[in-house]
């Protein structure tokens, strides 16, 4: 596994892609492993590949024990790679249900800070969760002419107001 993990610092995107499938093929034995790469947070293409291995299924209960973390980086990553795997599985979904008061919580709390991307992301967030804030409404509108995100934070604003009503 070390090879493949030192893989994954590889400038080369075509081993880095190579890496992160044969990690991903390993499954639950990589995830340690790929945790304290992204807990280093050294080089941010090999916390990108990690991030992106990491973010599976097997994953779920490693990300959940961080969502207690003293870290803001590691609380907000995980309740992020949370969401991602759970909007595409209604298993993951149910299997998060427990942690719905903590991911909130992480959630609104991204929404404070000043990462656009991140923004959007706890917006996601909170819309797969079916979760309706006023911050959410006034973060995303606050986005809305960003050069980079507004697109992505109209969308997001479209479907709320689909689920929500307003």
């Amino acid at each position: 596994m070390s090879f493949w993990f030192s893989q994954l610092a590889d400038r080369d995107m075509e081993r880095r892609r190579h890496a992160q499938e044969a990690l991903g093929a390993i499954g639950e034995p990589a995830l340690p492993g790929l945790f304290e790469i992204i807990d280093a947070g050294t080089d941010p293409l090999v916390i990108k590949a990690a991030w992106e291995c990491a973010a599976s299924q097997p994953a779920l209960s490693y990300l959940v024990k961080r969502l207690q973390s003293n870290r803001y980086t590691i609380r907000s990553q995980s309740a992020i790679s949370i969401m991602l795997i759970g909007r595409n599985s209604v298993e993951a979904t149910k299997s998060v249900a427990p942690y719905r008061n903590d991911l909130q919580r992480i959630f609104l709390e991204i929404l404070r800070q000043d990462d656009a991307q991140k923004k959007i992301q706890a917006a996601e967030g909170l819309l797969w969760m079916r979760i309706e804030e006023p911050l959410v409404y006034r973060q995303l509108q606050d986005l809305v002419n960003h050069p980079y995100h507004g697109s992505w934070a109209r969308e997001i604003l479209k479907q709320m107001r689909a689920r929500f009503g307003k």
